[in-house]
């Protein structure tokens, strides 16, 4: 699913903007930019590298049955992180869906959990992310979390903090058998999933 639209040429355009976004996702990943020393910044790191996996991520065509159809980013169990990300989208450039951003509880039902393309899952919800994960699977929706061991558990994303940096771990057979691609640029970055 091509993710850029607008005015100009959209492949120029989704290399300006894949450029420009790694370019802020090596920043982030960089300890001496020192992004984990308050929460406001903790805030900024999690939508960047949320902003990043739904960029460098692709899904099936047959995923939005026309342009005018919204992609879903639904957060559970941070809304100050949904703030925050409704902020960032506004200083981004357009995609070839509207973004919608979304706050949901972790005891969403099964129609409220398929409807979102993309689920971050905050670490306070651990508690549900088995009830969370059986609902998505087998629907192209791209889950990201940074509960302990997130992938070996189900997930596709995990966001892990370590010290002033972060990390991420992809789980690409999961998202392959729920037919999501990840791009070549994300994953250079990715870390071998712990045993």
């Amino acid at each position: 699913m091509p993710l850029s639209s607008g005015h100009y040429c959209p492949v120029r355009l989704i290399r300006a903007v894949s450029t420009a976004l790694l370019l802020a996702l090596l920043l982030v990943l960089h300890p001496a930019h020192g992004l984990a020393k308050n929460r406001t910044n903790l805030l900024t790191a999690h939508s960047a590298f949320i902003f990043n996996f739904l960029l460098f991520t692709e899904w099936p065509p047959s995923t939005f049955s026309n342009s005018k159809q919204p992609l879903q980013i639904c957060i559970i169990g941070n809304q100050p992180l949904t703030r925050k990300f409704q902020k960032l989208i506004k200083k981004r450039p357009n995609f070839a869906h509207p973004l919608q951003i979304i706050s949901l509880p972790a005891s969403a039902d099964s129609a409220e959990i398929q409807s979102c393309h993309l689920i971050y899952i905050d670490h306070s919800q651990q508690h549900a992310i088995a009830d969370i994960l059986s609902k998505t699977s087998g629907h192209a929706i791209l889950t990201v979390s940074n509960i302990t061991s997130f992938c070996q558990r189900g997930g596709m994303i995990h966001l892990i903090r370590r010290g002033n940096k972060f990390i991420f771990n992809i789980n690409r057979q999961t998202g392959k058998e729920n037919g999501l691609k990840f791009r070549s640029q994300l994953l250079r970055y990715t870390q071998p999933i712990p045993p």
